[in-house]
């Protein structure tokens, strides 16, 4: 058995990339929001956030149940938290999708998310959240970062597929906060700090 790890913060485009990678591969994969609403695997509701709130023991022990039901060898798996609730010695490669940061709010603010959840993800994207989540659990030569600004999930689908089928894919360099800094849009952070500190 072997893990597939997809991750990346919310509005990347994971679950859609994770279909069109299941469908080429016809390998099966675990949308771990989808896992923990369906079968209630939460610890209530966050009404600031607007969002429920992963119970990360649950799902896990969850996820161990539905890989020993699926029979795969290989399985993926979608979600923000991934490393959270996989075994991480089970994993083979993981892989961080990474949007710009005004990429991103456009797309969070299209699925109506609170100005709150909208600044709280664009910040974790800035600074790397899930990226170092994923290099803290993992052999880095392990992890990919893949810049999905500009592309479809289509092609974001196939680099993963080149890199499974062994060719060559190499990490990409993403440090959103430098960029930041070399266009001087530094009053981005300011405007995510205080939409932060005034709905704390």
């Amino acid at each position: 058995m072997r893990l597939i790890l997809i991750t990346g913060t919310p509005g990347v485009g994971k679950t859609v990339t994770c279909r069109f990678v299941k469908k080429r591969l016809k390998i099966p994969f675990i949308d771990l929001n989808q896992l923990a609403l369906n079968k209630n695997l939460t610890l209530g509701y966050d009404k600031k956030r607007n969002c429920f709130i992963a119970d990360f023991d649950t799902i896990s022990k969850e996820v161990q149940e539905e890989i020993r039901q699926l029979k795969s060898e290989t399985v993926i798996v979608d979600g923000h938290y991934a490393v959270q609730v996989v075994n991480t010695e089970m994993t083979k490669i993981a892989f961080v999708l990474r949007c710009d940061p005004n990429v991103l709010e456009y797309r969070l603010r299209k699925r109506g998310y609170s100005e709150r959840k909208i600044a709280e993800n664009i910040m974790a994207e800035i600074l790397g959240v899930c990226l170092n989540d994923v290099v803290n659990c993992f052999d880095p030569k392990k992890v990919y970062q893949i810049d999905v600004t500009r592309l479809s999930p289509l092609k974001v689908a196939t680099k993963i597929i080149d890199k499974l089928e062994n060719k060559t894919l190499k990490s990409e360099v993403i440090d959103w906060m430098e960029k930041i800094i070399e266009d001087d849009n530094v009053k981005l952070l300011f405007k995510y700090e205080k939409i932060l500190s005034t709905t704390s």
